[in-house]
């Protein structure tokens, strides 16, 4: 198996982990988009973005971390065994590609929070609407506050 196929299953399995953090994440699998809010444009990675930052995520992860981390690339330097990835290492990616998804959402998300906080702050008082917004998803509160 080359380094660069085992890269990519490392990748794959980030993949993987984009498409758990998008199965937690109450928005879902939704497709990318900017969502416009008094002149701020919040961006909304979806499913894709998930899954492209989480399959990154694992593929730098295992590069530094894994068992090639020292393999010189493009030298006559062979490693003793010839590369290959375990279990572990998939399951790892799977792991870190969920982490990295999250991060990315979570950040999105307070992007998303700070637009809802600024608009709303600017509406009168709604005892109503501040319970519900209490439950919402970011864009959802996003949305209420329109």
């Amino acid at each position: 198996m080359t380094i660069w196929l085992i890269l990519l299953y490392i990748c794959l399995a980030g993949t993987m982990g984009g498409i758990v953090n998008a199965l937690i994440n109450r928005s879902g699998f939704e497709l990318p988009k900017f969502v416009k809010v008094d002149g701020v444009t919040v961006y909304k990675p979806g499913l894709l973005g998930n899954m492209l930052v989480s399959s990154a995520a694992a593929g730098v992860s295992w590069g530094l971390y894994g068992p090639l981390a020292n393999y010189a690339i493009g030298t006559l330097v062979v490693p003793q065994a010839a590369p290959s990835v375990t279990i572990g290492q998939l399951m790892g990616a799977v792991l870190v590609g969920t982490a990295g998804a999250k991060w990315f959402t979570s950040e999105i998300d307070r992007e998303t929070w700070r637009a809802t906080a600024v608009k709303a702050a600017s509406q009168p008082a709604d005892a109503t609407k501040s319970k519900a917004l209490s439950l919402a998803t970011p864009m959802e509160a996003l949305n209420m506050v329109k």
